[in-house]
This record gives C-alpha cells, structure tokens and sequence, in this order.
C-alpha cells in the first residue's frame, strides 16, 4: 500500500483531496498540512469554546433581566412564557433545547444527584447553540431576515442587548423597527465567528480561512461586554502561533 493510499484511507479521499491539491500532489506535504491543519482546528475550538460561555453569559444575564421586567420571571427560556420576541427568533431551536435537557436528566447515572431532576433554566441555556445566540443577535443571512424577525431582534436590542454590550455605542434607532447598525455588525461578526465553529466542528479544512480576522471578530463582540475581557481571553492562547506555522509559507 502506497503512502497516498493509506492516508486516504485513513482521512477519505475526498477528505485529503484539499490538502494534496494544495501540496501539489506531494503527499508528504499534504499530511504535513492536514496534520497541521488538526492543531489549528484543536486551537480554535478551545478559543471558540471560551467565546461561546463568555458571550453567553453576558447574553443570558441581560435577557433574564428583560424578561423580568416585562412578566415577573427571569426565566426566558419557559414554556410558560406568553408569544415574544425570543419566541420568533429561536422558538423550535428552545423547544429542543427544552427537549435535550429532558433526555439529559434521564440518562444521567442512577446515583446522580441530579437522576431524573426537572430541568431548570440553567440547563436549558447551556443546551442552546452558538447559532442560536447568533440568531437572537439577529444576525442571520439576509435570505433568512424576515420583517417579522428583524422586528423582533430590534426589539431585543433595544431593551436587552445593550445591557448584554454595553461598550457597543448604538445610534439611536429611527423607526424602532430595525436593528441598529452597530448591532448589525456586531452580529456579523458574531454569525463569522458561528461559521467558523460549525467549520471546526466538522473537521473541515481551514485552508482558506483567514483565522487572525475571526480572531478579531471574537475580541471585537468581547470588547463591547468589556475592554478588559480580550486580554484575558487570548492569555495562553495558542492561535495565533499555531497559525503562524502554516508549513505552505516555508514550501518553495
């Protein structure tokens, strides 16, 4: 068995077919990229997964707030909650999450404190995805921007997301139905960063993903929680130098 027909073996061929077209054919060098390419990816889900809860937190605080003050609970994930804005944007994606902390409590271990426990709001934050905070962002790909959502997000950032940013200086909105630019961006960088999670998510290739700019993205939604949160974000972060050894640069 030849080298190629083990690693394509091991990876697919289709798999490797990206990492040899960029080696030229060269074999060699095509497992010296995929092998490299799995270090950055390693790098960047633990960066990401830093982003995720920090982000999440911030979100999460700053719509319980919300929710309290609009119907006496800070549990906006509840079933129990009349129609609202959450319900537009993310309505099947919560009733899921409801659903997967059901089936969580049930499958813990028999000796488990927490065996069969009704699932409290807590559980169902942590079940919800990176895509579903960048959907109650309201950033979703213009093709998916109904007027209905897009009211909805506006909405959510006016009485709630700024809470979540405050450094993030919003222009006041003129019609109170759109999302104000700021927050449009904001979310455009929040939606970049959720491509690049389902990227790495799926082993796939990171060839062609210019990684300092998402790295930017993620310090750029960071720092409208707090400025001070992006230093600590990227101490002992190993992105940047992972990236920096993309063995491509020293092929002649």
């Amino acid at each position: 068995m030849t080298s190629q027909e083990a690693l394509q073996l091991l990876l697919s061929e289709k798999r490797l077919a990206p990492f040899a077209h960029a080696a030229s054919g060269n074999i060699a060098r095509a497992e010296e990229l995929y092998r490299w390419n799995n270090r950055l990816s390693g790098a960047l889900h633990a960066q990401i997964g830093l982003f995720e809860v920090i982000t999440r937190n911030a979100l999460d605080r700053a719509l319980r707030a919300w929710c309290l003050q609009r119907f006496g609970t800070s549990s906006w994930t509840s079933r129990d909650l009349p129609a609202n804005e959450i319900h537009v944007l993310i309505s099947r994606q919560l009733a899921d999450a409801r659903k997967n902390t059901a089936k969580a409590a049930r499958n813990r271990p028999p000796r488990h404190p927490r065996k069969n426990a009704k699932p409290i709001h807590d559980d169902v934050v942590a079940q919800l995805t990176l895509g579903n905070w960048a959907a109650l962002l309201g950033a979703f790909p213009r093709h998916q921007m109904s007027p209905k959502k897009q009211e909805a997000a506006a909405s959510l950032w006016s009485n709630a997301h700024t809470v979540a940013f405050p450094r993030l200086r919003l222009a006041p909105q003129q019609d109170g139905h759109s999302i104000p630019q700021d927050g449009i961006s904001l979310g455009d960088n929040y939606r970049r960063v959720t491509d690049l999670r389902n990227r790495v998510a799926h082993h796939e290739n990171l060839l062609d993903v210019r990684v300092n700019r998402r790295l930017n993205d993620m310090i750029t939604v960071l720092a409208a929680i707090d400025e001070n949160i992006p230093g600590w974000f990227l101490r002992g972060s190993k992105v940047r130098r992972i990236y920096q050894q993309d063995p491509r640069g020293s092929w002649s």
